[in-house]
């Protein structure tokens, strides 16, 4: 079980700061999309094919969107949302950003080229850059550490 201390007025001053007063979603269900997506790209990654190269762009799109309704739940119930969703937090970033990839492999399995590339690394920059934001929290607002 995750223990995680938040002041009041900390958390108070984070919905306002995020805008944070619609109800959110259910966690587990929220929770469930971020590893179903994570785990779609990794199928579509472990093994680079060109009827796949359409998918992975959009397919990291809806990743991120699935990773930043997390970090809503986080900001607005984040004791809640470590407990339900502490496997998550745990892997430390994307399953499919952990997958180690040739260059090569991906372009010549893809049928990419160095635009293509170049796009590839833009989505990873910025999945890196949603967890990022969710670690800054976690670690600024909690006695808990995950990572």
């Amino acid at each position: 079980m995750i223990a995680v201390v938040l002041t009041v007025s900390a958390l108070t001053q984070t919905i306002s700061k995020f805008g944070l007063t619609q109800e959110v979603r259910n966690v587990e269900e929220v929770c469930q999309d971020v590893k179903d997506s994570d785990d779609y790209l990794c199928q579509l990654l472990q093994r680079p094919e060109p009827f796949k190269r359409n998918k992975i762009f959009p397919s990291i799109k809806e990743y991120i969107r699935c990773f930043d309704r997390l970090a809503n739940c986080l900001h607005a119930e984040p004791n809640r949302t470590l407990e339900v969703c502490e496997e998550v937090f745990q892997e430390q970033g994307a399953n499919f950003m952990h997958i180690r990839f040739d260059r090569d492999d991906l372009i010549n399995g893809f049928l990419w080229n160095e635009t293509d590339m170049a796009e590839y690394e833009k989505w990873r920059g910025k999945t890196l850059d949603s967890w990022l934001k969710c670690e800054k929290f976690i670690y600024s607002h909690s006695s808990f550490q995950i990572f």
